[in-house]
C-alpha cells in the first residue's frame, strides 16, 4: 500500500510539472501568436504605405505609347518639340525632368516614360 501511495505522490508531482509546462507553453504560444499579428499587421501597413508612395512618385509621370524613333534622336527636344506642335501646349526644356524608352517585345517604336517637374505641366 505504501508503494502505491509513493507512486501516486510521483505521478501527482509529475503531473503538476507537466501541467506547469503547458500553462507556459500556452503563455509563449499566445505571446508569439499575438507577435505575429502585430507583425502581420504592421507589414500590411507597410504595403499600403509602400503602394501609396510607390503611386504618388508616379504622378508625374505619363507613358508614351508610338512616339517615332529616329536615328541620333535628341528624345527629350523631339518630344518637347512634338507636345508644342501637335497638343498646343507650352513646354520648356526644364518641364522635362527625364524621358527614356521602356524595354518592349513588341514591334514599332517602343513606349516611353516622361516624368514632368510639375504636375501641371502634364495637365
Amino acid at each position: 500500500m505504501q508503494e502505491m501511495q509513493n507512486k501516486f505522490e510521483a505521478l501527482s508531482i509529475e503531473n503538476e510539472e507537466l501541467r506547469k509546462q503547458i500553462d507556459q507553453t500556452r503563455d509563449i504560444f499566445i505571446k508569439n501568436k499575438k507577435g505575429l499579428e502585430d507583425s502581420t499587421r504592421m507589414n500590411q501597413e507597410a504595403l499600403t504605405s509602400a503602394n501609396y508612395n510607390e503611386q504618388y512618385s508616379r504622378k508625374n509621370n505619363i507613358k508614351v505609347m508610338n512616339f517615332p524613333r529616329r536615328e541620333d534622336q535628341n528624345l527629350r527636344s523631339d518630344f518637347i518639340e512634338t507636345v508644342r506642335r501637335d497638343l498646343n501646349v507650352h513646354l520648356e526644356e526644364r518641364d522635362v525632368v527625364a524621358i527614356h524608352r521602356l524595354p518592349s517585345d513588341k514591334p514599332g517604336p517602343k513606349p516611353m516614360i516622361v516624368r514632368f517637374y510639375f504636375f501641371h505641366s502634364t495637365t
